[in-house]
């Protein structure tokens, strides 16, 4: 996705504690943080694909969750493994190359124009339409092209679509900020130990 929520994550008092040793970061203290947060990560998006992009929905927008019609934003959701980018600060992202997941992140409106087109409506023997009360009956390929009249639109209007933001990975991500600070002090811890510290 082309833009992020950017979101820190808040390290417990032990591990506030070790780094504070430090005015510059070492390099094992560094990796130590990634390998926490690469494993964060891969338990947020198992978490975000099972608590937030699957079931049958519409969900309330406030649930932060999307109903899965298929599977393709629930499989192609994945982690960008950490990096580090300078002295200080280790950097990951989950993501996704689905074009309709960014507008589900963070909302937005679509617009749209009718297209003129023809519709196949289903007819009775002596070609009056079919109807289902006021409205016409749609025909499909099954139908057979006797029993089917084949009407005309002008197209042309507009008409926009809101979509609230659901924000599925943001809400995941907020919903595990414990596992990745967790998963950071088990990292810390070790590298202590490794140090001799």
């Amino acid at each position: 996705m082309n833009s992020a929520a950017v979101i820190q994550i808040e390290l417990t008092p032990g591990s506030l504690a070790f780094l504070k040793r430090f005015e510059t970061l070492p390099a094992e203290v560094l990796e130590g943080i990634r390998r926490g947060m690469d494993k964060a990560l891969d338990y947020t998006v198992s978490d975000i694909k099972e608590k937030r992009l699957s079931g049958k929905g519409p969900y309330p927008v406030a649930e932060g969750r999307l109903g899965q019609v298929s599977s393709q934003y629930f499989e192609s959701l994945r982690t960008s493994p950490p990096r580090i980018i300078d002295e200080n600060t280790v950097t990951g992202a989950i993501g996704t190359r689905v074009k309709y997941a960014r507008i589900h992140e963070y909302g937005g409106v679509i617009k749209r124009t009718v297209k003129p087109g023809k519709v196949r409506l289903r007819t009775d023997r002596n070609g009056e339409l079919l109807r289902n009360g006021n409205l016409a009956i749609f025909a499909n390929k099954t139908h057979a092209d006797s029993r089917v009249r084949e009407v005309a639109y002008a197209g042309g209007g507009s008409y926009e679509i809101h979509i609230p933001a659901r924000a599925p990975i943001g809400h995941g991500v907020a919903d595990n900020a414990a596992t990745f600070s967790r998963a950071i002090a088990r990292e810390m811890k070790a590298v202590k130990e490794a140090m001799g510290l």
